[in-house]
């Protein structure tokens, strides 16, 4: 489990040194993750779609890609818009 002072730390929110606007996918992009159930994450920092397990409400997962904690299922995407 992560600790807070960990997760309050610039690495876990994708901004460093400053602040980031945050990547989000398009709804269609959404749509077709949860219709074809393939457990793909969409990373907020570096806009990759993610080709590990992730749950549909997944929330703070690592990317693969960059390395930072911000990976989110298409469920959570889907409810924070």
């Amino acid at each position: 489990m992560l600790s807070v002072r960990y997760l309050m730390t610039s690495k876990y929110q994708g901004v460093k040194g400053g602040t980031k606007k945050r990547k989000t996918p398009k709804f269609e992009e959404i749509e077709a993750i949860l219709q074809d159930d393939s457990y793909e994450g969409f990373c907020t920092t570096c806009g990759a779609w993610t080709h590990d397990s992730s749950e549909h409400d997944a929330d703070g997962y690592e990317c693969p890609v960059c390395g930072e904690y911000t990976v989110k299922g298409a469920l959570t995407l889907l409810l924070e818009m």
